[in-house]
């Protein structure tokens, strides 16, 4: 978080002009993406919106910096993984994080969940079996792991992580032209600036009133 906040107050190219000074509460001129909106606004395999879900998806189409929030049980992770699908089709807290994930998946997009290395950590037998590697053996493990990892995140459409979890040096030197902080209430501004400082040209916020 340090270093993303370091990054956003001395390098202000490391996000879009508009985004750069609204944060910081400057008056800036209001901004209008120019982008081809959908005929059908509905995602592929996720339930169909409501008027309120569509002029939503169609105002953060358009807004470099959107912000979707409603009472609870209003639609906004499916709102929220329309966007995305949106995004994607353009060529643009871990329980929230998994469900957007698993609502992305529906749309068919190639979505990947990046977790924390200790979430990853799972038990096998094959340990047990098999004895622990050679030296040699598990320098070439990591490195056919970082390989496949690194393939993995490269194709992918959508990546989905917590905000701290963009500082992952798996994805440390991408650059994500479009980032959307779900249930954005349960973040502190430092967590939200991690993702924001990697190149970000919109940002979408949504949260629970």
């Amino acid at each position: 978080m340090q270093s993303s906040l370091k990054t956003f107050a001395v390098d202000e190219t490391s996000v879009s002009g508009y985004i750069y000074h609204k944060l910081l509460g400057h008056e800036v001129e209001d901004v209008v993406i120019k982008c081809q909106l959908p005929k059908r606004f509905t995602a592929q395999g996720l339930p169909d919106l409501n008027h309120s879900q569509v002029y939503a998806v169609k105002t953060v189409l358009q807004r470099p910096l959107s912000l979707i929030q409603g009472p609870p049980g209003t639609g906004k992770t499916v709102t929220s993984a329309t966007v995305v699908y949106h995004l994607a089709r353009q060529g643009n807290g871990n329980i929230a994080v998994d469900q957007l994930t698993e609502k992305i998946h529906q749309t068919g997009l190639k979505v990947v969940r990046l977790c924390a290395k200790s979430r990853e950590a799972i038990d096998s037998p094959l340990k047990d079996e098999t004895g622990e590697l050679s030296s040699s053996d598990e320098k070439r493990y990591r490195a056919l792991k970082r390989t496949a990892e690194r393939e993995l995140l490269m194709n992918a459409d959508v990546i989905c992580c917590t905000c701290v979890g963009t500082g992952d040096p798996r994805v440390a030197k991408m650059q994500f032209r479009s980032i959307l902080i779900d249930e954005s209430t349960q973040a502190t501004e430092p967590e939200c600036m991690v993702p924001v400082v990697l190149g970000a040209k919109q940002v979408r916020r949504r949260r629970s009133r």
